[in-house]
Order: structure tokens, then sequence, then C-alpha cells
């Protein structure tokens, strides 16, 4: 992915989370549409961009476009799987399962005495995660997570696995309190 097409998403994202400013925003999204331009036809740099955009634009998160657009299809009766590029459903799929988990079990609860164990580490790590965007420390969370007595085991392997990591990684956003 282009750097600018990169920036643009971060700075959506912080303007989300209203830590940057719809002069910023601007800025980004006429850096990324230079990517696009410089770049043209390459899928992985235009499509970031362009939900980067849709979801500053209306305040939501990169979470709610693909809701959004789940909805649309399914009232279109139209299967996800023919939607997508058979190369890259693999990097949609894992994609989808950081951001919602597993579509066919809801989320755990939230034990409030994990996030209160040893004086807030959980919650301070959860919330360290998605702000600095530090993933490599999902495992680590892990521990700190069956430390303070979670043994939900969906919780824990998602934190563990090997696969990439984004902002809006449904763990996170549950320990956060972001969903």
């Amino acid at each position: 992915m282009d750097e600018r097409s990169r920036r643009a998403v971060e700075t959506a994202e912080r303007y989300a989370d209203g830590q940057a400013t719809a002069g910023e925003l601007r800025i980004a999204e006429e850096s990324a549409s230079a990517a696009i331009r410089d770049h043209r036809g390459l899928l992985e740099i235009t499509v970031p961009a362009m939900d980067a955009k849709m979801a500053a634009a209306k305040n939501l998160s990169i979470k709610h476009i693909i809701s959004i657009d789940a909805k649309l299809l399914a009232s279109k009766n139209v299967p996800l799987q023919q939607c997508l590029p058979a190369a890259r459903d693999a990097e949609k799929c894992r994609l989808l399962h950081c951001i919602f988990g597993n579509p066919f079990r809801p989320a755990p609860a939230v034990d409030p005495s994990w996030l209160a164990w040893n004086g807030g580490t959980v919650a301070k790590l959860a919330a360290g995660i998605y702000d600095e965007r530090r993933f490599a420390d999902l495992p680590i969370l892990a521990d700190a997570l069956e430390e303070a007595g979670c043994t939900d085991p969906a919780l824990l392997a998602h934190c563990r696995g090997g696969s990439e990591h984004v902002r809006g990684c449904w763990v996170v956003d549950v320990l956060t309190g972001r969903q």
C-alpha cells in the first residue's frame, strides 16, 4: 500500500476519534487521491483510501462501513463470496474476523474484575494497543487476561493468533468499551 494512502486511513481514524481536524482530513484525502492517480488500477490502494474517506465523512468507523456493505449485499441476496475478488478473499476474511470475531458466536462479556486486575493492567494494555496501534502486544494482553482470570478460548486465541490485526479489533473494542 502506498504510504500516502496509509496516512489517509490513519488520519480518518484520528478524525473519527476527534483527534484530527477537517483540514487535516482534507489534506490526507488529497494526498491519497494523488496516490490513487499515481497507481491507477491498484485496488489495494484505492479501497482503504475510499473506505477511510467514507467513514470520516459520515463519522463512522471502518467497522460500520463494512457492516453497511454487508447489509446492502444481504438485502440484494448476493453471496459475499461473489463480491470478493478471489485474490483478496483470504485477506478480507482475516480482516473481517479481526473486526467482528466469529459471527456465529457473540463476543464474550467482559468481567469487570479483568479490567481492574493488577491496577488496571488489562485496561491500560488494551487502550495502549488501540491508541498506539501496538498490535504486536496482543499476546501480552492475552497473558494479562489469563492472569486476571479470563478463560474464554476465543478471546485468548484471537490475541495469540499470528495474523495481522487492525484498529477495530473486536477484542480490543470489547475491552475498551468501543463495541
